[in-house]
């Protein structure tokens, strides 16, 4: 890319901006003009996709969609149940996008909601024909950069599983190349950086030297009890989202429930409880993000998002992709939601009932009007959206 702009006239010092969308949630007018400027000579925008609605009007997302906070907050890349808790995800033999079972905690949220919420191209497998792609994933890099910048054993990967695997690429004179993710697990490595990235000097060596960040994730991991293998409190049986509150009751089992008690003390189990979305398939490609909540009295309209029973945006990036060519992964799409903390709270203030639960989903609110504060509402439905979840589950580990 930087070679067309250079060839066309563009500046020296170009290189590829990213939109922090964590701090301007509005799309960036450059992308939201369907004309260029008369100085440019009036033509088409190519930088302009007709078909995102919302963000083209210059709406800002809200923040509970951009949030990263989990992520940031995650110390193993690879984590429990299958990767669902990791910074990173989970690990397979091979190169693919999708197939790799639950996402991490930084593809979940913030990046597909980001990619749902814009909608047209980037809610589908063609997003990167959309040029805010580019711009978006430069963001999830710096977020990477950042989170590895904070130390306390967090580190890239060293599983070679993960770092020989081998892509195929094409390069700015059209030659096929190939790459592994070894020769691409810093930005200093490969000439780049972030307007806000310390100096060199000030970055801690754990973020170049995985190994040296090990230390440091075994003292973290030694201050948990974590099974070997995650044990289901409950589950549900096939639910249908439609276009407004669905609720599905669960009915946890006796025995483990009494370890939930326990959560905040240490060195017990468990440390973790999961809310597990599974089998997602859909019918329409374009299904609206829902927001989920736990033992919600009335979730109305939804729009919870600072609520003690508000899960999180369930997004289906991905979804409308074929995995048959994945063995084991056509099942369709699956979820993952920690909700440890949630638990917890609603012990607290006695929303908690250790007989069952309650999940309920609506469609989500993404939007909010920045001079009012008003969230606005969830775009209508002209048809049911065809959203088919096999199960829903409760695990601990």
């Amino acid at each position: 890319m930087r070679k067309i702009v250079l060839a066309q006239g563009g500046p020296a010092d170009w290189g590829l901006p990213y939109w922090n969308w964590q701090t301007n949630r509005a799309l960036p007018p450059a992308f939201r003009q369907a004309n260029l400027p008369a100085s440019a000579g009036g033509e088409a925008n190519p930088l302009f996709i007709r078909d995102r609605v919302a963000v083209n009007a210059g709406t800002a997302m809200l923040p509970a969609v951009v949030n990263s906070t989990a992520a940031s907050g995650t110390i193993p890349f690879f984590g429990g149940p299958a990767g669902a808790f990791g910074f990173g995800g989970g690990v397979i033999d091979r190169p693919s996008h999708f197939g790799a079972g639950l996402t991490g905690r930084l593809e979940s949220q913030p990046h597909n909601n980001v990619h749902r919420t814009i909608g047209s191209f980037m809610a589908t497998a063609a997003s990167p024909l959309d040029p805010i792609f580019w711009l978006h994933h430069a963001q999830i890099d710096r977020l990477w950069g950042i989170w590895l910048r904070l130390g306390g054993g967090r580190a890239n990967p060293t599983d070679s599983r993960g770092l020989t695997q081998r892509f195929t690429f094409y390069d700015a004179d059209l030659k096929k190349v190939i790459h592994t993710p070894a020769e691409v697990v810093s930005t200093a490595a490969l000439g780049y950086r972030y307007d806000d990235d310390p100096p060199p000097s000030a970055i801690p060596l754990t973020a170049f030297a995985p190994q040296q960040a090990e230390a440091a994730l075994k003292a973290t991991e030694e201050l948990l009890v974590v099974s070997d293998e995650p044990e289901e409190l409950g589950a549900s049986g096939p639910v249908e989202l439609g276009t407004g509150v669905t609720s599905v009751r669960i009915e946890l089992v006796p025995q483990p429930v009494n370890n939930l008690e326990l959560l905040t003390a240490p060195n017990t189990s468990p440390s973790s409880v999961a809310l597990i979305v599974e089998g997602i398939t859909l019918d329409d490609p374009g299904a609206p993000i829902y927001e989920v909540y736990l033992n919600i009295p009335d979730v109305g309209d939804g729009g919870h998002h600072d609520s003690p029973h508000f899960v999180g945006f369930l997004e289906f990036f991905g979804a409308d992709h074929d995995h048959g060519e994945h063995e084991g992964f056509g099942e369709g799409t699956k979820r993952a939601f920690d909700i440890t903390s949630l638990v917890h709270q609603l012990q607290q203030v006695g929303k908690w009932d250790p007989a069952h639960v309650e999940v309920s989903f609506v469609p989500a609110h993404l939007f909010v009007d920045e001079e009012t504060g008003r969230l606005l509402p969830p775009a209508p439905m002209e048809r049911d959206p065809g959203v088919h979840v096999g199960a829903v589950r409760i695990l601990t580990e």
